[in-house]
């Protein structure tokens, strides 16, 4: 009988200790999807351009590195959680769940921290840089829905890109043919060619007004 204690014990520990991990894991996701939403709120830059190093190097990279580090740092958690699986469907299903949940966190904390140099390094080169102002005819406006906003395409440097509007420029415009207008941008270039938005404004033509 005494065996059997122990082993229960040891059971209901490693047990408690498992939640304890799942909880604060949760308490971390959580808290970096808190500081994702203050500073894509309050922080970021609208940007346009057509170069790809930033969607390699400021986002792709930082990701891959920041799956790798977890990867290393919870190894011997992760073998132990796939060993326990009995059937090898399991072990995939649990494999795919620890590549997504890794490129999550991964996301919310080295994509971040990317995202943050990246733009306090355009704003330290815009601040030597001229303003250019630009009009770009509109190909289409997108709506929104309850938690996005509407955006509006157009072509900058002979490619079409687009930028985020709010809901009350879409509702003034939505009905109007996107051939009879045109965005006014006021810009500074950025890193690789890329180009910070300081401000934006949708307008009909003036030879149809």
């Amino acid at each position: 009988m005494p065996r059997k204690k122990k082993r229960i014990k040891n059971k209901s520990i490693g047990r408690n200790s498992k939640s304890k991990t799942i909880s604060n894991d949760y308490k971390i996701v959580i808290v970096l999807m808190v500081l994702s939403i203050l500073i894509y709120t309050f922080y970021d830059i609208i940007t346009i351009g057509n170069d790809n190093r930033h969607f390699l190097y400021v986002f792709i990279l930082p990701i891959i590195v920041g799956m790798i580090i977890l990867g290393i740092s919870r190894f011997k958690k992760i073998e132990k959680t796939l060993s326990e699986a009995n059937h090898f469907f399991i072990k995939i299903t649990l494999a795919c769940i620890l590549i997504l949940k890794g490129f999550f966190i991964s996301c919310l904390s080295f994509g971040l921290v990317a995202n943050i140099i990246w733009v306090k390094l355009n704003k330290s080169r815009i601040k030597k840089k001229p303003t250019e102002i630009v009009n770009c005819q509109i190909t289409k406006l997108v709506p929104g829905h309850s938690r996005t906003s509407p955006s509006v395409h157009f072509y900058f440097q002979k490619h079409e890109t687009s930028i985020k509007i709010n809901h009350k420029t879409y509702g003034k415009y939505f009905d109007t043919d996107p051939k009879l207008l045109d965005i006014n941008l006021t810009l500074r270039e950025g890193i690789w060619n890329n180009y910070i938005v300081d401000k934006w404004e949708v307008n009909k033509m003036s030879n149809t007004q």
